[in-house]
């Protein structure tokens, strides 16, 4: 026992009489020498030493919760801290690494440098994987598990291993094996040719099948939903292979349905017969009625919208896990630009400080379609919208179906919809007028006059759509945070086409058609990584390209809640939404007076008008960001961005000069729903003016933006 004792005090007392010192020390760096394999920052997240903060940092620290204290230089730290930089090694395939340290003191301002000398070695490559216990597996599935081992010529880092490990693990969990386990792992180095071999045991036992799905129900509602309801949305046929997979997918049905407070779906171990399980579905019902007050924020349409309503629902309305849902909204956009002066008499011409939307929508949700687990969506609605330069009038039925994709590919959506609509949208006669002015450089009053006679009838500033639509869009969200992706990508592809179906039945009639008929492509995608190899600071990308076919009526003719529109908070910010837009290059530079008398001749007017695009939309959209976001303190960040982007009528006359750009910087709170931005942009080119930022007053050329959420 002594010789125990003396051998603890030999090792420690060195340690302890080592780390004391009758001064504190602030560590005012940290490096590396010989490091190549990992850069600086990699090494110095994974140590528990940290050189110490800024003045600010710390002042922060002293009046708040936020900031970082100052770090103090502690010895037993920096013998720990060799330990794990050369576990990281040895995890990453180093395994001859070798780590010293030296501390260098600055008596004078109490400082110290702390340095780590790194002899790294060469790495170890994996040059064979051998998997043993799985010999009874049939081929198909043996296939399936040697899959996963490709490239046997890598260099060894664990947490891969560790992956294939629970990947083909996974395989067989899904597959029948329910009580399969990894067991241990073997890794046989060899030092002279710097290779190893893994080696993977598993344990498979029995391969079994589902035998029956006992219901247990609890709740104020549980009456209220049948056994073989809940047993039909599980979707596990008897006799079906067991299935750990499909054990989440049918949880995930049973939540989807709304039906239900809590869920859980297991298989029942105790009552194992054979090579059979059972499964038993746990649900605890809620009430079938409720009446909700709502309250939103989000920034649809790249506007920041605030609104309210209520909603009423009926769960497992007619039976089939259906849900009716009824709601009321009213949502106000941007509205932190309000003017009150110009909101004196509302919803009049002239007043533009207030964009709203009101949306009345009858919806019906249910898990199945003919028989199969698809999630679908069949909704009524009647909407309002007023916006700068239009009235909309919105009539439209849709049906929405979600489908499930397989887990582990590279999609990760599948949507496809169906929907009629009516679209009356009524142009501004104050814009219409404006347009007049500005393009035709007649200010004489008897032809505003004239137009204003004209277009004091709103029909006479009226047009009609109705929009047969078919659409689809594929996505793959693989990020791996919602709120502050670091590193991943969102990617989708939306299609639409409208009015095909009316087209081609005018066609076999040969009948004239009144809508244009057309097809829309629009590709966005985002990409993220970090800067540095650092959680704090990522870098964020993203493009947006979309395209409108017209095969059949022009260009003006197109419904101005299908076209492209650009800027606001999600887009280029230096601009407002539809403030960002090419002037358009009109052949017919002139419109005849004497139409202004004619009623025939209303609609040409008004089309001339809208050629010169009053609404600031377009059939052409190309729009790109880059983004640098910082974590500063806290749940405080910051951003740098630049923005670039247009809209146009014709691809074909696309100049560079016609993008967009804009530059600035962003505020950003990450609060426990979402994160809150205020960004400042400017216009680094104005493709409207054709005029740069420089040598211009800086603040003539800016704009701010508030928002919820990432801009992208």
């Amino acid at each position: 026992m002594m010789k125990i004792i003396k051998i603890l005090l030999i090792i420690f007392i060195p340690i302890i009489l080592y780390s004391q010192t009758d001064r504190e020390y602030e560590v005012k760096k940290i490096e590396f020498y010989n490091n190549k394999a990992f850069d600086e920052v990699q090494l110095k997240s994974i140590i528990s030493s940290k050189e110490t903060p800024g003045f600010f940092s710390k002042l922060v620290n002293k009046i708040s919760n936020y900031g970082r204290p100052p770090s103090f230089l502690d010895t037993i730290k920096v013998l720990l801290d060799i330990k794990s930089i050369t576990n990281f090694y040895k995890d990453n395939g180093y395994f001859d690494v070798n780590v010293k340290k030296n501390i260098i003191y600055d008596e004078k301002n109490n400082e110290a440098i702390v340095e780590f000398y790194i002899n790294e070695g060469k790495p170890y490559r994996v040059n064979k994987i051998n998997i043993y216990g799985i010999d009874s597996l049939d081929e198909e599935l043996k296939k399936q598990v040697y899959k996963f081992i490709r490239d046997t010529n890598k260099i060894f880092i664990r947490d891969e291993i560790i992956e294939l490990r629970n990947n083909i693990l996974t395989i067989l969990l899904n597959n029948g094996y329910m009580f399969a386990k990894n067991d241990q792992i073997k890794a046989n180095m060899d030092t002279t040719k710097k290779n190893i071999e893994i080696e993977l045991y598993y344990t498979l036992y029995k391969k079994y099948y589902i035998s029956d799905i006992y219901v247990q129900k609890s709740g104020i509602g549980k009456d209220e939903v049948e056994d073989d309801l809940i047993v039909y949305i599980v979707n596990y046929p008897k006799g079906s292979i067991y299935s750990s997979e499909n054990l989440k997918k049918s949880q995930i049905r049973l939540v989807k349905t709304n039906l239900f407070s809590s869920v859980l779906v297991t298989s029942v171990i105790s009552d194992t017969i054979g090579n059979t399980v059972p499964l038993r579905a746990t649900v605890d019902i809620g009430t079938m009625n409720e009446i909700v007050p709502d309250f939103f924020i989000n920034d649809e349409d790249n506007r920041l919208n605030i609104g309210i309503g209520n909603s009423y629902t009926r769960k497992n309305f007619l039976g089939g896990a259906r849900k009716l849902n009824i709601q009321n909204i009213i949502k106000f956009q941007d509205i932190y630009r309000f003017n009150f002066k110009r909101f004196s008499k509302s919803f009049i011409d002239k007043d533009t400080s207030l964009y709203a939307t009101y949306q009345a929508v009858l919806s019906v949700d249910q898990p199945y379609f003919l028989g199969y687990p698809i999630y679908n969506k069949i909704d009524f609605s009647l909407s309002l919208k007023k916006d700068k330069t239009f009235n909309n009038f919105i009539l439209g039925g849709k049906l929405y179906f979600n489908f499930d994709l397989p887990p582990k590919v590279f999609l990760t959506g599948l949507n496809t919809y169906l929907s009629y609509e009516y679209v009356k949208s009524i142009y501004r006669e104050y814009y219409l007028i404006e347009t007049y002015k500005k393009y035709y450089n007649d200010t004489s009053s008897e032809s505003i006059q004239k137009l204003t006679n004209l277009f004091s009838d709103p029909k006479n500033r009226t047009k009609i759509n109705l929009n047969e639509i078919l659409g689809f869009e594929l996505s793959s969200y693989k990020t791996d945070n919602l709120f502050f992706p670091k590193k991943g990508h969102n990617l989708s592809l939306l299609f639409e086409e409208v009015n095909f179906f009316p087209y081609l039945y005018r066609t076999i009639a040969k009948t004239q058609m009144s809508n244009p008929a057309f097809f829309k492509i629009l590709f966005s995608g985002s990409y993220y990584t970090k800067v540095l190899h650092s959680d704090d600071n990522i870098l964020a990308t993203k493009l947006k390209v979309g395209k409108i076919f017209t095969y059949y009526g022009s260009i003006t003719d197109l419904p101005n809640n299908r076209t492209f529109f650009i800027g606001g908070s999600n887009s280029v910010r230096a601009w407002l939404v539809r403030e960002l837009y090419t002037k358009q290059i009109v052949s017919d530079n002139s419109i005849d007076k004497t139409y202004f008398d004619d009623p025939s001749k209303t609609g040409f007017i008004l089309n001339k008008l809208l050629e010169r695009n009053l609404t600031k939309t377009g059939s052409v959209l190309i729009e790109s960001s880059i983004e640098l976001r910082n974590i500063i303190i806290g749940d405080f960040g910051a951003t740098l961005f630049i923005d670039a982007g247009n809209i146009w009528n014709n691809y074909k006359k696309i100049t560079l000069s016609d993008f967009g750009v804009a530059t600035g910087l962003g505020l950003r709170y990450y609060s426990s729903f979402a994160p809150i931005r205020l960004d400042f942009a400017f216009k680094l080119w104005d493709p409207l003016t054709q005029e740069s930022l420089i040598g211009k007053k800086i603040f003539s050329k800016f704009a701010f933006q508030f928002g919820i959420g990432e801009a992208f």
